[in-house]
């Protein structure tokens, strides 16, 4: 639960910066160059992307499938992208055979169990997209300096 908490705050604070650079380059794009007005239109369509993709992260999915696909990810049971590939019986079985528990109430432990997966997928689909929108952001940012760089180099004046 905290590393979904985790995904969700840095979610949240790439909407505020994305919502605030986007206002604030639509409050002086009028005010521009033509040259600059395709500037600020490339940062805005790029970081209203990137806006897309974090509100698609912290919206809950209703329905968790198996998300991930990574086969490389080590046997370790703290760490969510780990637990996102299994299910409940899997998660369940795996634990009992691994620490050699017995099994006290199968339903409690079913629901723990689901839990625990839900949580896990979860939490990997909003690190996922929080990647995704980080990189709409970036490209937002950075690809205005090089077309600006490019424009000053074929008009030095």
């Amino acid at each position: 639960q905290h590393l979904s908490d985790y995904a969700e705050t840095k979610l949240g604070a790439l909407i505020v910066f994305n919502s605030a650079l986007i206002l604030g380059l639509f409050s002086i794009y009028k005010d521009q160059s033509s040259f600059n007005q395709y500037l600020i239109l490339i940062v805005v369509i790029l970081n209203t992307t990137s806006l897309f993709f974090a509100f698609c992260g912290i919206f809950p999915k209703s329905k968790n499938n198996h998300s991930s696909n990574d086969k490389s990810i080590s046997k370790n049971y703290f760490y969510f992208k780990y637990v996102a590939q299994l299910n409940e019986h899997q998660l369940i079985e795996n634990l009992r055979k691994d620490y050699e528990l017995d099994s006290c109430n199968k339903q409690l432990e079913k629901d723990l169990g689901n839990q625990i997966v839900v949580l896990a997928k979860n939490s990997e689909r909003k690190f996922n997209y929080f990647g995704i929108a980080l990189k709409f952001t970036i490209a937002g940012i950075i690809s205005p300096i090089g077309l600006l760089i490019f424009y000053i180099y074929n008009n030095p004046n």
